[in-house]
This record gives structure tokens, C-alpha cells and sequence, in this order.
């Protein structure tokens, strides 16, 4: 019997990594990176994403059409 009810931490990363491998989407990844801000522009169905590399601080806007919030307890 399985003494949690989410899944771990560890879990998680390994299925992000399978699932970004499987795809081909290693190459779009952005490691080192926060999420400043995160706009949905209605008209264009798009998100407006700004993202601050924090080895240099700089902070670069993008878009995207999803837009997953990872943030949450982990263990």
C-alpha cells in the first residue's frame, strides 16, 4: 500500500524528463530560469511570458499557448 496519495517530487521530474524526451522538446527547455509575469492575451490566445535567467538576470519575454504552473508542495 502506497503511503502517500500525490505523487513524489521524484516521480514528477522523471516524468517531465521521459515526456520531454519522447516529444523532442529538450531543445525548447529553459533551465536556470523564473517566471517574472504571465499575461493570457485574449485576442491573440496566447500567453505573454516574461522570464528572468538568474545566472545573468536577464529577462527575456516570450509567448506560449500553454502555460503550466508547477508551483505546489512537493516532498
Amino acid at each position: 500500500m502506497l503511503d502517500h496519495s500525490y505523487a513524489s517530487q521524484p516521480e514528477i521530474l522523471q516524468y517531465f524528463r521521459d515526456t520531454a524526451k519522447n516529444f523532442g522538446l529538450e531543445k525548447f527547455i529553459k533551465f536556470d530560469s523564473e517566471v517574472v509575469e504571465a499575461r493570457w492575451n485574449e485576442d491573440k490566445g496566447q500567453w505573454l511570458i516574461k522570464i528572468r535567467d538568474r545566472s545573468t538576470g536577464e529577462i527575456v519575454t516570450d509567448w506560449c499557448h500553454f502555460f503550466i504552473n508547477g508551483g505546489g508542495f512537493l516532498k
